[in-house]
């Protein structure tokens, strides 16, 4: 009951001042773009198009930081500007095909044009915004610029180029606006958020080592329970925030000591730091783990073996093992807590340098609040506080800089390195004892002592490395970059910049906008992570590693079909090419949406309804259906929820603020400032509320404006609630539009999607795996290493799969609001499934990690012992992942006997443990401790690809023969 009482108290505590602060800015470009609404002179000046003002300045998001926002008003401004010229043309012909005997406007030949130009415009636009994120405000821009003067054409007479003028002032002007206002009013830059981020997650790698080292060195039991989920919410969130942060940096004018290039060099050294923290948190689970995995292991190896061992022996063998671990650990206990401390005091000494880097110190509240006359203050006083205060911060400064130079180890590489020799020269020792355990039948065990106690020396000797290369890093800016100067924005190519991926726009300028929903990494946000879904659909990329070569060309392979060798079959299988790109999801959806557009857009072109149209404003419809039709694959129902729902509070919230301003232009200005502020708040914060706020504000915005047109301008006589009706009308039809388009030809749920795109991960996963599965495969000759490009290849799919990972988290999530017709739909195993993958690509890419620098002679060695026992192994994995893989996607049951990864695993050891014989010799090599923390992995993998075998036998069934013989007895 207490508890209940505390978060009710919490809850209605409001926010601190920092997390208004965007939503008041968003608030006052609302404010200022109103102005030229509610004002008769600027309303004069610009048209009865002022309300586009408002509009451009909601969908430009202005609370970003000024290098975004100025990248999306240019990309804006073009797409008005290419509308200018494709619209002229286009109102030019249709004056043409107009019979200059008819005075009546709207005749079949100009409609015949316009209408062509529509269809045209809509396709090639919506096209480009689904293949070319970063062309999104340049498409939405253009959109309504098209959409609004070639319907316009079609009731004027004769040729009016004074129209593109009406409609590109206040879409330009809303850009201004949006500009002044992210440049003015608490300015904020994508350096300081990305060096803000990179600060937070350099302390949360401290915290993360220093808690699970400790928690491994101890020779007591901890209190720390870790799991493999934890770990990666504590690792990976963080790091994807700060690529998307590195990537705003790229694309932002920067004034700051630091450039483009060392973010992503420091992003760089941050992502290479995961894997030896990742690999010490799992050490550190399996040594929690330790008995229970041993005792089960042991009872397994009994049962296989020839049954001759008694149970007393095996405790006590295990009891052995189990004390050799404590010993060694004791034994190095010293060294290993200097190299773990050292480590510790290192990074929060990088942390507190790199803090000199971040320019610009906190402001106050009521600094902020009275941003920026604060700086026009000339009284003693105020000179005298601001001198004591800025004594104070030197003082503390100074003091915390003491503090971390009297420290041991005091950020040097070089007494970094000085501990790992220590450590492997005393280490030696140790691992003997481990090893003479069981001589006749060496790392009998899966995870053993000697594993175990092996892969925490190779994660903690990794992580060490990586720090001194990082502290060398930091030491070389602070001498390099003693001042600010101006870094242009820098971009290799412009393939790469069009192709990157879209964001959310409010999180385009990569920054935290909230520390609680920055370490939660399951928040409905899928737009920011999102996966183009094309890209995971496409038939080209399942084919990727069967590739045929027939007459200097390739073809991908196609089982129906041979390669064609015939004019006549070259040209049917261009043919054929035409439709599969007709029939992609981008090119259907952007057919899809020119259809429903031209229908909307029917009635004004039209002789008996043209007037009708333009009187009650019927553009915005098709405008909301363009905007709104985008891929909606398992969200479905979630979106169509949101988007009506917020139509609704749009067009309730206009009513109720008109009645409160009673039509007065400043209580209009005040009140919608203050909704604006609440719906920016929900934007910017409430994840599953951002289509609902961004709809009601839209909705809003349109009814102010137009009811204050109408009765400013004595062009309309409907009162508030018959216009509000109206809006919410034409929004709805727009949205219906959508949502009808959509199920055409069949709508896809969230709960189908995300089945589906399980099995593309699981198949993805076992692409990588036999990528490295191959290096154990292959012999290799000494000297055979991996590629930079190949290891930069090997981690941007990881990273892919986890932003695959978290697409499916979000569908899980949005399955809520898809009712349950034909039953209850099995959360709980789907979540067992994304947990077992999400740390499969985990592990996947920990033993990527590991042998990245083996000893080619080594893996020589390896792969040449036990050849066939080997192969029949990871062959045994990746079938099924592959049986997984296919059985997800078809919904087919599995089959009634199959080999179970944990069995395989089993059958290999065996075969391992007596070919592959590790001798007291091998203890010295480093190449060892490599081997030892890919066997680690190996082993981890395959107990989460158990877990997630049993899950989807769960969901998908098993064939059944002896069901089948009693059905057919008779």
């Amino acid at each position: 009951m207490v508890g209940g009482m505390e978060r009710f108290i919490k809850a209605l505590r409001p926010p601190p001042f920092e997390k208004w602060k965007k939503p008041i800015k968003g608030a006052i470009a609302i404010l200022i773009s109103l102005v030229f609404t509610f004002d008769n002179t600027c309303r004069a000046a610009i048209g009865s198009a002022s309300l586009l003002v408002s509009i451009s300045v909601v969908l430009y998001f202005p609370s970003r930081t000024f290098g975004v926002v100025l990248e999306d008003v240019v990309l804006g401004t073009l797409g008005a500007l290419i509308g200018v010229g494709y619209s002229c043309l286009g109102m030019f012909l249709a004056n043409l095909a107009r019979e200059s005997t008819n005075p009546f406007p709207v005749q079949k030949g100009s409609s015949g044009v316009l209408a062509a130009f529509l269809v045209i415009a809509t396709f090639i636009l919506n096209y480009i915004r689904l293949k070319v994120p970063r062309a999104n405000f340049a498409g939405i821009t253009a959109t309504i610029f098209i959409c609004f003067t070639l319907t316009q054409a079609s009731v004027i007479p004769g040729f009016y180029p004074e129209l593109l003028w009406m409609f590109m002032k206040p879409l330009a002007l809303g850009g201004a606006i949006v500009l002044g206002v992210s440049a003015l009013i608490w300015p904020d830059d994508s350096m300081s958020n990305y060096l803000g981020v990179l600060l937070k997650c350099l302390d949360g790698h401290s915290t993360f080592f220093k808690e699970h080292s400790d928690a491994f060195l101890s020779l007591s039991p901890t209190s720390l329970n870790t799991t493999l989920p934890s770990l990666h919410d504590r690792l990976q969130g963080s790091t994807l925030l700060l690529i998307d942060c590195k990537r705003a940096v790229h694309r932002d004018i920067l004034y700051s000591r630091l450039s483009g290039k060392d973010t992503s060099k420091l992003t760089q050294m941050v992502k290479d730091m995961r894997n030896p923290l990742h690999g010490i948190g799992l050490c550190q689970i399996l040594k929690g783990d330790f008995d229970r995995k041993f005792q089960k292991e042991e009872k397994g190896d009994s049962s296989n073996g020839s049954g001759s061992e008694d149970s007393s022996m095996i405790e006590k063998e295990m009891e052995a093992e189990k004390k050799a671990l404590f010993d060694a650990i004791g034994e190095l206990h010293s060294i290993l807590e200097q190299l773990s401390d050292a480590c510790h005091d290192t990074l929060n000494d990088c942390v507190a340098r790199l803090k000199g880097f971040h320019g610009a110190s906190n402001r106050t509240t009521l600094n902020s609040i009275l941003w920026p006359f604060p700086r026009l203050f000339s009284s003693m006083d105020f000179i005298d506080q601001k001198k004591r205060s800025s004594m104070s911060k030197k003082k503390k400064f100074d003091e915390e800089k003491q503090e971390y130079t009297d420290l041991p180890y005091h950020a040097e590489s070089q007494q970094l390195k000085s501990l790992i020799d220590r450590l492997n020269q005393q280490a030696s020792q140790s691992v003997s004892k481990l090893w003479s355990l069981h001589p006749e039948k060496p790392l009998k065990r899966h995870v053993g002592a000697l594993n175990l106690f092996s892969t925490y020396r190779y994660h903690l000797t990794e992580y060490a490395k990586h720090l001194a290369t990082f502290v060398e890093f930091v030491e070389e800016l602070e001498s390099t970059r003693s001042k600010r100067r101006l870094w242009m924005p820098s971009v290799k190519s412009v393939k790469k910049y069009f192709r990157a991926g879209e964001m959310d726009p409010h999180m385009q300028s990569g920054e935290i906008i909230d520390n609680e929903q920055a370490n939660n990494n399951t928040a409905v946000d899928l737009v920011r992570t999102q996966t183009r879904q094309n890209s995971i659909v496409d038939p080209e990329s399942a084919s990727t590693f069967a590739l045929r070569k027939e007459g200097g060309k390739l073809y991908f392979r196609d089982p129906d079909v041979d390669p064609p060798t015939t004019p006549m079959q070259r040209m049917f299988y261009k043919l054929y090419l035409v439709r599969n790109w007709f029939l992609e999801p981008d090119t259907f959806l952007s057919f899809k949406t020119t259809i429903g557009t031209i229908l909307l857009a029917l009635p004004v072109f039209l002789p008996h309804s043209a007037a009708w149209y333009i009187t009650n404003h019927g553009q915005w419809a098709m405008i909301i259906l363009m905007m709104w039709m985008f891929p909606m694959s398992g969200m479905f129902f979630y979106t169509v929820i949101m988007r009506v729902l917020g139509t609704v509070c749009g067009g309730v919230l206009g009513i109720v603020v008109w009645e409160i301003a009673q039509g007065n232009p400043y209580g209009l200005a005040v009140v919608t400032t203050v909704v604006a502020i609440f719906c920016y708040y929900c934007l910017l914060y409430k994840a599953p509320l951002r289509m609902l706020a961004i709809m009601t504000l839209i909705t809003l915005v349109m009814i102010i404006c137009y009811e204050y047109q109408f009765v400013a301008d004595n062009t309309g006589s409907d009162a508030v609630w018959t216009l509000a009706g109206k809006r919410m009308l034409l929004v709805i039809i727009g949205v219906v539009a959508a949502a009808i388009l959509s199920m055409i030809p069949a709508p896809v749920n969230g709960r189908v999607e995300l089945r589906k795109r399980l099995s593309q991960t699981l198949r993805d996963i076992g692409r990588l795996y036999s990528l490295l599965s191959s290096q154990f495969l292959i012999p290799h000759m000494p000297g055979d290493k991996p590629s930079d490009a190949q290891v930069k290849s090997v981690r941007r799919l990881a990273f892919d799969l986890q932003r695959q990972i978290a697409d499916e988290r979000t569908f899980l999530k949005l399955a809520v609001f898809e009712p349950p017709l034909r039953g209850t739909f099995p959360s709980k195993t789907y979540g067992t499934i994304i947990e077992g993958v999400n740390n499969m690509v985990d592990l996947i890419y920990d033993m990527a990690f590991s042998i990245r620098n083996l000893d080619p002679s080594w893996r020589y060695k390896v792969a040449l012992s036990a050849t066939r026992e080997r192969k029949d192994y990871y062959a045994s994995l990746l079938t099924t992942l592959k049986l997984l893989s296919s059985t997800m996607a078809a919904k087919m049951a599995l089959p009634p006997y199959m080999l179970s990864p944990k069995e395989a695993m089993d059958r290999y050891s065996e075969s391992l443990y007596e070919n592959f014989r590790i001798t007291d010799n091998h203890l010295s090599n480093p190449s060892f401790l490599n081997y030892s923390a890919y066997l680690v992995s190996s082993v981890a993998f395959v107990d989460e690809l158990q877990k997630v075998l049993s899950a989807v036998e769960d969901l998908v069934g098993i064939e059944d023969p002896i069901e089948w013989m009693k059905i057919h007895t008779n």
